[in-house]
C-alpha cells in the first residue's frame, strides 16, 4: 500500500479490542501465563521469494495463489505485490488483534526509504489501538535471523510454517502445525504414493528419470480420479487459504477445464514439492469429496484452542462472501446474533477443539462450514489466524456505536488515507439514530439464555430520574394515611398505592427488555411521568369527588394504555419477545377496561374500591401468567422472554430505597426534633437505625455468605421475589411514615400505634420469605443455619404485631426504643449467624510498605 502525502483531519476514535492474542494465550494453560510469544504472522511461497532474505520453502509447501494458478510465468509486477501481500497486509491485519506481543515483520527490500516505508504503514496501523493493547513491532530481515534473545521471545506462534522457523522454539511444533492444515477428520483424502530420493524442484516435463516417472504416473492417477468422480465435486490442495487450490465441477465442461488447467504447472509444482525432507508429511495429497447441494449457511468460525481439559473459546461466527465461487474475499458479522450462533455451534466447536488437542495444538483456529438440510459440513479447517479473526474481537467497539454488522475484506480498494476520506462521517461519528429500533436485549432461545450484550447493566440515569417522583408519589400517599390512621385510609392507601407500583412496574420491564435510550423512550418516560403527577395529586380525593376519581382514573388509564403500546409496537420489531409481548397487551387491555366503571357517578364508592381491588388482583395474576415457565410450554415458545438479572435486582434494590427514604426524609424536614438533644432527637435516631437495619437486612439476602439470588435460583422463586415487593414496600412506607412522624408527638393515636407496628411487622414478614427464597451454599460452615437464621425475622415480625396491644400504655418515645431494640437485635443475630466458623475479628495490616523497586509489576498489584 502506497502512502500519500495527503494530511487527513479524521480523528479516529481508538479501536478498543474484547480481547487479544496475547490475553488469550496467557489463558490457554499455565505454562503459557507468563510467557512472551512473539507472533510470526507472515506469508510464505514455495515459488515467489517476497524478499532476498527468505528463500521459498523447500520442506513445508505453503500453496498460496501464485504457486496454485494456470498462468504461465509471472511479471516482476505480479511478484512485488505478491511480496506487500504476504510481508506487509497479512501481517498488518494478523498484527492488530495480537495485544501487546511482539510481532515478527520482515523488510521487503534492503533500501533504507523502503524499510522506512514499511514502519510508518505498520506504526498507522498500530495507531488506532489504544496503548495497553497495541502489538510490539520487530522488524528484521528474515525467520532466520528474529532477534529472539534482544526481545526476550520465549516462544514463537506462527500463521504459516517457514522451513527457516524450526530452529526456534514455537508453541506448536511445525510438523504438528503443517499436518493440521490436511483437515483429515474432515474431507476424504486422494493420497498419492510417495518416492524415494526426492530432492529437486521443480521436475521438468520431458524428464525420464525417476522423477519424471513418478511425476507422470501421479498425474494420471488424479486425472483418472477427477475422470471417474461422479458430479458435481470439490478438488483441494493443502496448506492454503483464500480459495487458492480449490476447484468446483459442476458440469462437464468444467471437469474438463480443472484437468486442463492443472496440467498447465499447478500439478507439476504440486508433485515436485514432494521430497526428501517433507514425503512424510504428504504435501501433494489432495483432496476429492463431492459438493454439498443446496447449503443453507456458509459459515465461518474462529475459536481459540486451549490446553487439554479446559474448554475452547468461542470468539464468534461470520458469513462468508465468496468470489467466483472460490475465492473468499472477506466475512460480514451479525453481533446481534453472536449468542445464539454460539449455542447452534457449541457441539461442533467441542468436536474441532477435541481433535485439536488431541494433537496439543494451542492457539486460534477457524472452520469454513456449510449447513444443509442434513446438518454441519467442515469444509475446511484453518488451523492459524484467520483473515476474519479481528471481526468477533470488535464486537464490543462497534455495538457501543450502534453498529450491529461488520465485515472485512481481504482486498486492494483504495490507498489508506482516500478510503479513510471516503468514510469520514462513519469512522468518527457510526450511526446515530434518534429513535432507535426496538430490539429485546435478552431472551431465551430453546431453554438458553441469550443477551445481546454480555455485560451486565445498571439502571439508566432517565429509570433514576423517575423514581425521584416516586419518592414525592410515597410521601404523598403515607403522609395522607398518617393524618387519618384509620381502616377506611388504609384501604384507600392500599387501592391508590398499588396502581402506581403497577405503572414503575411496567417502565422497569421496558427498561429491563427494550432499553434503547432513544429520544422516543426518553419521551415516554416523560409523557407517563406527567401522568403520574396527575394521578398522584388527585388520588388522595378520588373518594369524595367524582372529577378527582376520574382524573385518577384516566391518568392510570391513559399511562397503562402508553405502556401497552410500547409492549405491542416493539413486538413487530423484537421477534425474540413476539408471543409474550403480545399477550401481555392483550391481558393490559382488558384490565383498563375493567377501569371503565370508575368514570360512573351512579356507582358506589364501595363498589369502585371492589372494582380496583379486582384490577390490582387481575394485574398481578395475568403479568405472572404472561411471563411463567407454564404458558412457554404450553405455547412451546423457541423464543421467550428473559431478564436481566443484574439490571432487575438493581431496579428492585432502587425502590426499596425509596420506600427507606421515607423513614429519613420525615425526620428531617420541618426541624420536628426541635433545637438541641431532645426526645425528638432521640426518636429521629430510633427511625434512621430501623431504616438502617432494614437497608441491611435486605441487601444481605439471607444474611450468609454465600446464597443464589431468588432470581437465579428458580423461575418460581424468581416470581416469588418479584410478588413479594408490593405487600413489602406498601408495608414499609406506611410504617416508615408513621416512626418518622413520631419526632414532633409526644403520644401516638391508637390507629398510628397500629399502623406502625402492622405496617413493621407485615414488611417483617416479607423480608422473612424473602431471605427463605435464596439457596444457601456452604451452610455447614456457618454459626446457624438459614432457618435458624432467618427465623428471627417472623419472630420479630409477629411481635411488632401484637405489640402495640401489649405495650399501649407506652409514650412515643418509649415505644420507637423497644422497636428499635428489635431491629438492633435482629442485626446483630444475623450477623453473628451468617458468620463462618473460621471468620476472624480484625484482619492483619500486612503489606503497609511499598515493594522494592526491583520488584515486577504483578507485586506491585499486590498479588
Amino acid at each position: 500500500m502506497k502512502v500519500t502525502q495527503k494530511t487527513t483531519d479524521i480523528q479516529l476514535p481508538k479501536a478498543v479490542l474484547d480481547t487479544t492474542l496475547n490475553d488469550l494465550y496467557r489463558q490457554a494453560g499455565s505454562e503459557y501465563r507468563n510467557k512472551r510469544i512473539g507472533q510470526v504472522l507472515s506469508s510464505f511461497s514455495a515459488l515467489v521469494p517476497p524478499s532476498s532474505k527468505i528463500t521459498p520453502n523447500h520442506k513445508y509447501i505453503y500453496q498460496g495463489g501464485p504457486f496454485t494458478s494456470s498462468k504461465g510465468s509471472r511479471t516482476e509486477k505480479e511478484d512485488s505485490a505478491t511480496a506487500i501481500k504476504y510481508l506487509s497486509l497479512v501481517n498488518q491485519r494478523g498484527a492488530f488483534v495480537c495485544g501487546t506481543a511482539p510481532v515478527i515483520f520482515f523488510y521487503m527490500d534492503r533500501d533504507s526509504k523502503k524499510r522506512d516505508h514499511d514502519r510508518k504503514q505498520v506504526a498507522k496501523t498500530s495507531a488506532t489501538i489504544p496503548d495497553y493493547q497495541r502489538p510490539q513491532p520487530v522488524f528484521c530481515e528474515g525467520p532466520d535471523s528474529i532477534p529472539i534473545n534482544e526481545t526476550g521471545i520465549d516462544l514463537l506462534a506462527c500463521k504459516v510454517v517457514h522451513d527457516s522457523l524450526e530452529r526456534h522454539s514455537n508453541v506448536v511444533p511445525l510438523e504438528t502445525h503443517c499436518s493440521l492444515t490436511r483437515s483429515v477428520p474432515w474431507q476424504t483424502l486422494v493420497f498419492l504414493h510417495r518416492s524415494s530420493g526426492l530432492d529437486s524442484f521443480v521436475i521438468p516435463g520431458d524428464c525420464t528419470g525417476n522423477r519424471g516417472t513418478w511425476l507422470k504416473e501421479q498425474s494420471q492417477r488424479i486425472y483418472d480420479a477427477l475422470k471417474s468422480h461422479p458430479l458435481p465435486f470439490v478438488l483441494k490442495s493443502q496448506a492454503t487459504f483464500g480459495g487458492a487450490g480449490t476447484f468446483i465441477a459442476k458440469t462437464e465442461e468444467e471437469r474438463q477445464k480443472i484437468i486442463d488447467n492443472l496440467g498447465k504447472g499447478f500439478l507439476g509444482r504440486l508433485l515436485s514439492s514432494v521430497n526428501a525432507d517433507n514425503s512424510h508429511l504428504e504435501p501433494a495429497t489432495m483432496l476429492l469429496s463431492g459438493m454439498i447441494q443446496n447449503p443453507i449457511g456458509d459459515y465461518g468460525m474462529t475459536v481459540f484452542n486451549n490446553k487439554k481439559g479446559q474448554e475452547p473459546v468461542f470468539l464468534g461466527v461470520s458469513k462468508q462472501m465468496i468470489q467466483d465461487g472460490t475465492a473468499w474475499v472477506g466475512s460480514t458479522i451479525d453481533y446481534r446474533q453472536q449468542s445464539e450462533l454460539r449455542l447452534k455451534f457449541e457441539t461442533l466447536t467441542n468436536q474441532i477443539s477435541e481433535w485439536l488437542q488431541s494433537y496439543e495444538y494451542i492457539g486460534p483456529a477457524g472452520a469454513d462450514v456449510l449447513e444443509d438440510a442434513d446438518g454441519f459440513h467442515v469444509v475446511d479447517l484453518n488451523v492459524r489466524t484467520t483473515g476474519s479473526c479481528c471481526l468477533p474481537l470488535l464486537r464490543k467497539h462497534f455495538t457501543n456505536r450502534e453498529l450491529y454488522i461488520a465485515s472485512s475484506f481481504s482486498t486492494d480498494v483504495q490507498q489508506r488515507d482516500e478510503f479513510l476520506d471516503m468514510f469520514k462521517a462513519e469512522f468518527q461519528d457510526g450511526h446515530c439514530f434518534l429513535v432507535k429500533k426496538p430490539r429485546a436485549l435478552q431472551w431465551f432461545y430453546k431453554g438458553q439464555l441469550i443477551k445481546e450484550k454480555e455485560e451486565e447493566r445498571q439502571a439508566g440515569r432517565f429509570e433514576l430520574f423517575l423514581d425521584l417522583l416516586y419518592v414525592a408519589i410515597v410521601a404523598n400517599f403515607s403522609d395522607e394515611l398518617a393524618e387519618h390512621p384509620d381502616g377506611a385510609h388504609l384501604a384507600k392507601y392500599i387501592l391508590i398505592f398499588a396502581p402506581a407500583w403497577h405503572i414503575w412496574a411496567d417502565l422497569r420491564e421496558i427498561m429491563n427488555s427494550y432499553y434503547t435510550d432513544d429520544l422516543l423512550q426518553r419521551l415516554v418516560i416523560l409523557w407517563v411521568m406527567a401522568l403520574l403527577v396527575l394521578y398522584a395529586n388527585n388520588a388522595n380525593d378520588a373518594d369524595e369527588d367524582i372529577t378527582a376519581m376520574r382524573t385518577t382514573a384516566g391518568a392510570y388509564l391513559v399511562a397503562r394504555f402508553t405502556t401497552l403500546n410500547v409492549f405491542l409496537v416493539t413486538s413487530f420489531a423484537a421477534y425474540q419477545h413476539r408471543t409474550q409481548a403480545r399477550i401481555m397487551a392483550g391481558f393490559m387491555f382488558v384490565g383498563l377496561l375493567i377501569t371503565i366503571p370508575l368514570f360512573l357517578e351512579d356507582i358506589s364508592i364501595r363498589a369502585k374500591a371492589a372494582i380496583v381491588a379486582v384490577g390490582i388482583f387481575y394485574q398481578e395474576a395475568t403479568w405472572a401468567l404472561t411471563l411463567s415457565p407454564w404458558i412457554k410450554a404450553k405455547l412451546h415458545l423457541t423464543y421467550s422472554t428473559a431478564v436481566d438479572i443484574a439490571h432487575e435486582i438493581d431496579r428492585m434494590g432502587a425502590f426499596f430505597i425509596i420506600i427507606l427514604g421515607e423513614f429519613v426524609y420525615s425526620i428531617i424536614v420541618g426541624n420536628k426534633t426541635g433545637i438541641g438533644l431532645t426526645s425528638g432527637y432521640a426518636k429521629a435516631v430510633c427511625t434512621l437505625i430501623i431504616a438502617f437495619v432494614l437497608n441491611w437486612v435486605y441487601s444481605s439476602g439471607d444474611g450468609s455468605i454465600q446464597a443464589t439470588h431468588p432470581i437465579r435460583r428458580s423461575a418460581w422463586t424468581a416470581f416469588g421475589f418479584f410478588l413479594l415487593h408490593l405487600p413489602l414496600s406498601a408495608s414499609f412506607l406506611i410504617g416508615g411514615h408513621i416512626a418518622a412522624a413520631s419526632t414532633a408527638i409526644e403520644e401516638f393515636e391508637d390507629g398510628q400505634r397500629w399502623l406502625l407496628g402492622g405496617g413493621l411487622g407485615v414488611g417483617m414478614f416479607c423480608l422473612w420469605v424473602y431471605g427463605m427464597l435464596y439457596r444457601v451454599e456452604g451452610e455447614c460452615n456457618l454459626f446457624m443455619g438459614q432457618t435458624t437464621r432467618i427465623s428471627m425475622r417472623l419472630i420479630i415480625a409477629i411481635i411488632l404485631v401484637v405489640i402495640p396491644e401489649s405495650h399501649n400504655h407506652l409514650n412515643a418515645e418509649s415505644f420507637m426504643f423497644v422497636i428499635m431494640a428489635l431491629f438492633a437485635f435482629l442485626l446483630i443475630w444475623e450477623t453473628i449467624g451468617g458468620l463462618s466458623r473460621t471468620s476472624k475479628f480484625f484482619e492483619p495490616w500486612t503489606n503497609r510498605n511499598p515493594p522494592p523497586e526491583e520488584d515486577d509489576r504483578e507485586g506491585l498489584a499486590g498479588e
